[in-house]
């Protein structure tokens, strides 16, 4: 601020300083005083320009800084998130592919003892088949899916 303010008086200096002495030498020193203090009144509105854009590109500049360091603070905060659920993501994913490979020996498991039912079903209901057969050929009883009692199908093929 201060060397600002050095600069503009030494320009004020350098202009003035010519035109003063050109000034004598013409015999013009009051329209050559008006001429300088015109320069020197555009030179205080430049640094009063200049001075409200500084200052309003510190205000710009701090709520920047400002927005910048929510920003960061919010990301790290974000981030630290993020890797606690990718932790914890991971640890399932590794619990549950090892409940698949339980899971999957469990049910070959059940899926070998199912087939083993089933083939022993089926070999007692052969088994169970052959015995009633043997009975209704013993008893001469007619098979329970015709009718109930003493066959007397029979009887009715041979009068047809």
């Amino acid at each position: 601020m201060m060397q600002q303010t050095g600069v503009m008086v030494a320009l004020m200096l350098l202009v003035a300083a010519p035109t003063s002495v050109l000034s004598l030498v013409t015999g013009q020193g009051a329209t050559s005083n008006a001429a300088v203090q015109k320069v020197i009144q555009m030179l205080q509105d430049m640094q009063a320009t200049a001075k409200k854009e500084k200052h309003e590109e510190e205000v710009k500049y701090a709520d920047f800084e400002t927005f910048c360091t929510n920003e960061i603070a919010d990301l790290k905060e974000s981030i630290k998130k993020a890797e606690e659920q990718i932790e914890m993501l991971t640890s399932e994913i590794e619990k549950l592919t090892n409940d698949v490979g339980v899971l999957g020996e469990e049910i070959a498991k059940l899926g070998s003892d199912v087939a083993g039912f089933e083939a022993d079903v089926k070999a007692q209901t052969s088994q169970r088949e052959k015995e009633y057969a043997d009975f209704v050929a013993e008893s001469g009883l007619c098979r329970v899916d015709r009718c109930a009692g003493p066959c007397h199908h029979s009887a009715d093929k041979k009068r047809r």
